[in-house]
């Protein structure tokens, strides 16, 4: 645990020691918003020799911040969101794309904007018992 995994045979993917998720939410009535902190923990990079560039492969916070409105009786809600809210970079690794893509997203900040809607039940005739519910 706590190794890139990159020369074990290829078949184990990153383990970091530590890696979580946190969030706040706030809720009231039609509206719903969520600050969340994603966690990553330092790992070796056992590619390398101790001292060289990419030996440890740094720790790495993202904040993402997701908005929801909900209206139409509650079947329709309006989503948006923005991830890696702060634009950090992912830590450097001695990997090919200079960052460990198992791990790590090379995207830095996102915006995303998004609709949903759950029809009626018996909307479309004799498929309605067809459709999952």
């Amino acid at each position: 645990m706590g190794f890139l995994n990159r020369s074990r045979f290829g078949i184990a993917r990153p383990i970091q020691q530590f890696k979580g998720r946190a969030w706040l939410n706030f809720s009231r009535d039609r509206h719903n918003a969520r600050l969340i902190a994603n966690y990553t923990g330092e790992y070796e990079d056992e590619r390398r020799a101790p001292g060289q560039f990419g030996e440890k492969i740094d720790r790495h916070v993202t904040l993402d911040l997701v908005y929801n409105f909900s209206f139409n009786q509650g079947r329709t809600r309006v989503t948006a969101g923005v991830f890696n809210l702060a634009d950090n970079e992912p830590p450097e690794s001695a990997h090919e794309l200079g960052y460990d893509p198992y791990t790590h997203s090379g995207l830095l900040r996102t915006w995303k904007l998004g609709v949903t809607h759950t029809m009626e039940e018996g909307t479309f005739g004799s498929l309605g018992g067809l459709l999952p519910r």
